[in-house]
């Protein structure tokens, strides 16, 4: 089950892979977290989450949607 911080994330995720034309974010967690108002922590537990979903993969300072 999604929250509604994940529907959030996801949604955020798939707008700026769209903006880009790319399926890699060169990004930050941090940076993320400050543009959805919220903790870096809470970004990274549910990036986490969500690569173990396989819905994304994780690397350094970059986010690649599946």
């Amino acid at each position: 089950a999604f929250s509604n911080m994940d529907k959030q994330l996801l949604h955020y995720l798939q707008e700026r892979t769209k903006a880009s034309n790319k399926k890699k974010l060169d990004i930050t967690h941090q940076q993320i977290a400050d543009e959805l108002h919220t903790h870096r922590e809470v970004i990274s537990r549910l990036l986490r989450t969500m690569e173990q979903k396989n819905l994304l993969l994780l690397g350094r300072n970059n986010i690649e949607l599946i």
